[in-house]
C-alpha cells in the first residue's frame, strides 16, 4: 500500500514520515487500531531510499508481508496470551481466577509487543520504504 506524506525528521538513513489518512483507511475496519490516538495525521519511521530530507513529500510503502504479519503479530499474541491466562485462571482459582489472570496476559502480551517492536525499530525488519519524492524542499 502506497501513502503520502511529509519528512519531518532524517536520522540514521531513515526518516520519520507525516501521513495523513487517505480514502482506503476510511473503508478499513481496522482503522481504530492504526490510528488509536484519535489524531489524524500518523507518525511512520521509514528506511530513506530516496535521499528524502525534512519538509519534503514523499510516497511511502509498507510491504504486504510487514502490513499482514504485524496484525497478525498483534491480534494473535494478544489473544494468545490472554486466553493462556483465562485458562491457567480458571485452571488454579476458577471464574475469579481466570478474570484475573485473562488481564495479567493482555498486559503480558503488550510488554511482548513493545519489546518486538523495539527489536524491529532497531533491525529495521519490514519497516515502510520511501519509494519516490513527490516535491522537495529548496536547498539550504
Amino acid at each position: 500500500m502506497e501513502e503520502p506524506g511529509k519528512v519531518v525528521a532524517v536520522r540514521d538513513g531513515r526518516v520519520e514520515v507525516e501521513i495523513e489518512p487517505g480514502p482506503a483507511c476510511d473503508r478499513c475496519g481496522a482503522s481504530g487500531f492504526c490510528n488509536w490516538t484519535g489524531k489524524r495525521s500518523r507518525l511512520v519511521l521509514a528506511h530513506n531510499k530516496t535521499g528524502a530530507r525534512v519538509g519534503d513529500e514523499v510516497i511511502v510503502t509498507t510491504p504486504d508481508a510487514g502490513r499482514f504479519g504485524s496484525a497478525g503479530l498483534v491480534f494473535g499474541l494478544l489473544g494468545g496470551m490472554m486466553a493462556l491466562g483465562i485458562v491457567i485462571g480458571f485452571l488454579l482459582r476458577g471464574d475469579a481466577g481466570a478474570a484475573i489472570l485473562a488481564g495479567v496476559g493482555l498486559v503480558l502480551g503488550f510488554v511482548l509487543l513493545k519489546l518486538i517492536d523495539a527489536r524491529r525499530l532497531r533491525t529495521g525488519h519490514n519497516l515502510p520504504v520511501v519509494v519516490r519524492r513527490c516535491r522537495q524542499t529548496d536547498p539550504d
